[in-house]
């Protein structure tokens, strides 16, 4: 069963067997199909991926939290990892005054032994086919298309790119890169391939349509927001600093 919650401003969309969300803005403009996520554990047995699929809704109704963002209705799920103690709840909640989805996992370890969350994907679509496709207006040609990339700290590197640039990124290399880039984010000088810490944006620079991505805050583990502005767009949030659980 696909459940929904609706606002003046977006319609979310989220299928807990298969674990897939898509998000679309009333108009009609933006839209993100199929989107996974995924969890990275490593444990005494190795590193496994868990694709965050098989969900349990823990309430059968949309619930209303307030926030400082005004009202948020609210979906709440839960799932136990195959033979790992560890269990997993998701909360999406939609804002009613404001254009914005916001998500949370909470993990809890009840096995026996440590285990250290390598990897959090919140959000995986586009790049291949079986990974969704994101779209900002029916004009979305990636020629369009820009990223603004937010530096790590306040000497790092901030800016907007198109898509056919790519990220300035330092010569000195191991010299300077753990001073301005976090150890988690990719620092790739690739044409159409760009990065950014705690939070980014995707606009099409012809129709004025964009979104923003990323965390609303962050202690001690940091998220990144990566794209790929080439073929088949793609777009992925994430932390990855190995947090002992």
């Amino acid at each position: 069963m696909i459940n929904q919650l609706i606002s003046p401003s977006l319609i979310f969309q989220f299928d807990p067997i298969n674990g897939l969300l898509d998000l679309q803005s009333e108009t009609g403009s933006i839209s993100l199909n199929r989107c996974r996520m995924q969890l990275v554990i490593r444990g005494m047995r190795g590193v496994h991926r868990f694709p965050l699929a098989g969900w349990q809704e823990v309430q059968n109704y949309s619930s209303t939290i307030q926030s400082s963002h005004g009202p948020l209705d609210a979906l709440v799920y839960r799932q136990t990892l195959d033979d790992t103690g560890i269990e997993v709840m998701v909360t999406f909640a939609l804002a009613q005054e404001a254009p914005m989805l916001t998500w949370k996992f909470d993990i809890r370890n009840d096995g026996e032994d440590p285990v250290w969350i390598e990897k959090i994907e919140f959000l995986r679509v586009g790049g291949q086919s079986q990974f969704g496709e994101f779209h900002l207006t029916s004009e979305d040609q990636v020629d369009h298309m820009t990223f603004f990339s937010n530096g790590w700290q306040s000497w790092s590197t901030t800016g907007a790119y198109q898509a056919d640039q790519s990220m300035r990124v330092s010569r000195l290399g191991l010299l300077q890169q753990p001073m301005i880039v976090n150890h988690g984010t990719p620092a790739i000088r690739m044409k159409g391939y760009f990065t950014s810490d705690f939070f980014g944006a995707l606009a099409n620079v012809r129709t004025g349509d964009g979104f923003v991505a990323g965390f609303l805050s962050q202690t001690q583990q940091f998220g990144g927001i990566e794209a790929l502005l080439y073929d088949r767009p793609s777009l992925a949030i994430w932390t990855a600093d190995s947090c002992r659980l």
